[in-house]
């Protein structure tokens, strides 16, 4: 985003529309400000965008959550099964034993999916999810300040503050040539 800030201090907005990008976000972010968009516009086209992923990404992390709170119940439901199934044998005292482990051995597995692989890959997709939205909000952000012409320092300030203060990296640091 500063280096994109530096293109359109220096060769105006227009240039922006010639930047390449494999980010449709930022290709539709620099098309807005190449087209002299306003903040308002800019600022309600991203958000929508950032709403729709979030709103894409929740509908697949729910169907993960809901496996993992099902699996235990659907375990129960085998035992039960399980333990009918035993009961009806109960004149033969040896197959007791091995219909019990049947019962209980789908509570276990019921167990297993939900906390070694539903709830895991559920939460593991939530954060990623949180990560891409925060990595497209430091790209709205960017986009309005340049919009407002702020310089590239101003923004350096401002987006830096979405992450972590031991992961900035100084701005000094930063290969800042003009690039597209």
């Amino acid at each position: 985003m500063i280096k994109l800030s530096q293109i359109s201090r220096r060769q105006g907005l227009l240039e922006l529309s010639r930047v390449k990008t494999d980010s449709l976000f930022l290709r539709k972010a620099c098309t807005l400000l190449s087209d002299g968009s306003s903040e308002e516009v800019i600022r309600a086209a991203l958000t929508t965008e950032i709403q729709s992923l979030q709103m894409r990404h929740f509908i697949v992390q729910d169907v993960f959550r809901k496996m993992g709170l099902y699996a235990p119940a659907f375990g129960m439901l085998g035992t039960v099964i399980g333990l009918v199934q035993m009961l009806s044998r109960l004149q033969d005292p040896s197959s007791i034993g091995p219909s019990m482990a049947v019962a209980l051995l789908t509570t276990f597995y019921g167990s297993l999916l939900s906390t070694l692989f539903f709830l895991p890959i559920a939460g593991k997709l939530r954060s990623r999810t949180v990560i891409e939205i925060i990595n497209l909000e430091i790209q709205r952000e960017g986009a309005i300040s340049i919009i407002n012409n702020n310089n590239p320092m101003t923004i350096y300030e401002k987006l830096s503050s979405f992450i972590s203060s031991r992961l900035r990296k100084p701005l000094s640091s930063m290969n800042l040539k003009d690039e597209k």
